[in-house]
């Protein structure tokens, strides 16, 4: 039996729909991010081939802005001659419409007031849906909701559809979701690899995009289309860019301390940002969706774990080491890892490589990085000791540069036509010393099946040769004539002097690497 009448339902929804009374959307912040337009670009287009195209769907960690870029699109789509009438928005997180049966949110909707023609658009902010056993083409079932978990309703044609339960128009449907329910579909790349729906992963803010969000000028940094056009660089153009680095560090130093999470980047001090941090984003995802994400019993199980994780981070891991760190059974350690990674709190290195088995000395290695280089410090409550603990430096700037390098990688092929590159980490079995090995992130652009290094070394001194002997190694086998290293010192800028005249090595400061690697990609 339903719980709320339709007149209770038709006066709620309009509280949350203003533009339907002729309100404006003002308090929508200005700032806006380039998937924006991506977004809107998809939901004006008319063209409908079947019920994944009427679907896309914001995923991400808690507070990365997904529920700001609705509102945003729907500001795009009221300036450009939508009708109000025709967009509707339904917050999921009032426990009205979270109770209330699909067939009577859309009924309500008729009743509040009358649609014009042309495509429809429905906004569902925060759904939690329970994906095992269904149809991912179903696109009522990102819409219609008859509880928090669990999403009824199939796939109906809507343009030329008849009857109560049939619009009668084309609709396009736009989702947030902080995670994905069921285990055998929590991994959050599954979207993506089924091809079934237009998933929209929000990152947290790129460094470029923390710049913008906090109104600071990033000063005259000279454009690349490749960051392998920084070979043809002259001594000028080093220490003229260098001289913007060194303003660009301090930022970049505060990006690191209060990361890309827009309330958090915002805050007017480190202590805030962490608090926001911690409040936010850690204890919602670690206590509140993991018990919907797995039903989760052991919840301090699975905190230790990310506890564990950011006393480690960047460390080599497996699900046998984290077993033995919280004592649970295996199975149970990899569980967790994939409930962590399923809600975008950590990211895998080292799935995916293309190695030659020809190649002994080297093995690819997994790792696990935050999505977030602030997390650690904010769980951790560090604050400016971090920039004098030069080993828990380098592995917050490789989630920096992990995070940039997601998505965003044209500039790390030799030519810009590069769509998308994967990261994997490699480390030599000797030259570390400390059953490490050195460490190397590899970045792989699709047009290329050369992998491109790029590892991290963050020192006070100026690096060099001697840093870097695995580097040299790993070129000399793979057959590697260029490669980066991401330093530190604003002036650890330019080629590296080599030994042996066939290798370049070019270092570049983090600030630097990770503003270019920020450049949205339709650029």
């Amino acid at each position: 039996m339903e719980r709320y009448s339709l007149d209770e339902l038709a006066a709620l929804l309009a509280r949350f729909n203003p533009w339907w009374a002729g309100g404006s959307t003002e308090d929508v912040p200005v700032f806006e991010r380039p998937v924006l337009q991506d977004l809107f670009e998809w939901a004006v287009n008319p063209s409908v081939k079947d019920g994944a195209d009427r679907v896309a769907v914001l995923v991400g960690a808690r507070q990365t802005g997904r529920s700001t870029l609705m509102r945003q699109l729907i500001r795009r789509l009221l300036d450009d001659g939508v009708p109000a009438e025709n967009i509707l928005f339904v917050p999921m997180s009032h426990p009205v419409f979270r109770l209330a049966q699909r067939q009577s949110i859309d009924k309500a909707w008729q009743k509040a007031v009358r649609h014009a023609p042309g495509m429809e658009h429905v906004f569902v902010d925060e759904a939690h849906i329970d994906w095992s056993g269904m149809d991912l083409r179903c696109a009522d079932a990102c819409f219609y909701a008859s509880s928090l978990q669990t999403w009824s309703g199939s796939f109906r044609d809507c343009s030329h559809g008849t009857g109560e339960d049939k619009p009668a128009v084309p609709r396009k449907v736009v989702v947030t979701m902080t995670h994905v329910s069921g285990d055998k579909r929590a991994d959050p790349n599954t979207f993506s690899s089924l091809q079934t729906l237009n998933v929209f992963r929000i990152e947290p803010l790129s460094f470029r995009e923390y710049l913008q969000i906090r109104g600071v000028p990033p000063g005259p940094v000279q454009a690349l289309s490749s960051l392998f056009d920084l070979f043809a660089w002259s001594g000028e153009q080093f220490a003229r860019c260098s001289e913007t680095a060194k303003r660009l560090n301090g930022h970049f130093r505060g990006y690191l301390l209060q990361g890309g999470f827009p309330r958090a980047a915002l805050a007017g001090s480190v202590a805030e940002a962490q608090r926001i941090l911690r409040e936010e984003v850690l204890d919602r995802a670690l206590k509140r969706d993991m018990s919907v994400l797995a039903e989760i019993r052991g919840l301090d199980e699975i905190e230790e774990l990310f506890y564990q994780l950011c006393l480690n981070e960047g460390k080599q891991t497996d699900s046998e080491e984290m077993r033995c760190r919280i004592r649970v059974a295996e199975k149970t350690a990899a569980r967790y890892l994939g409930m962590l990674e399923a809600a975008y709190l950590i990211r895998h290195l080292g799935k995916n490589d293309s190695r030659p088995e020809a190649e002994p000395s080297w093995r690819l290695r997994q790792a696990v990085c935050l999505t977030d280089p602030a997390l650690s410090s904010a769980l951790l409550g560090r604050g400016e000791e971090l920039f004098e603990d030069w080993p828990a430096l380098e592995r917050v700037v490789e989630s920096a540069v992990c995070r940039h390098c997601a998505g965003r990688t044209s500039l790390l092929a030799e030519s810009s036509i590069a769509a998308d590159c994967g990261i994997s980490l490699s480390a030599d079995d000797v030259s570390g010393g400390n059953g490490e090995g050195e460490r190397i992130l590899c970045g792989r652009p699709y047009s290329s099946s050369t992998p491109v290094p790029f590892p991290v070394r963050c020192r006070a001194a100026r690096t060099d040769e001697s840093m870097v002997p695995g580097l040299l190694a790993f070129m000399r086998e793979r057959g590697i004539a260029r490669a980066f290293v991401v330093t530190w010192e604003p002036d650890d800028f330019g080629p590296m002097a080599l030994s042996q005249p066939d290798l370049s090595v070019m270092r570049i400061p983090a600030s630097l690497f990770c503003y270019w690697l920020g450049r949205p990609n339709r650029a």
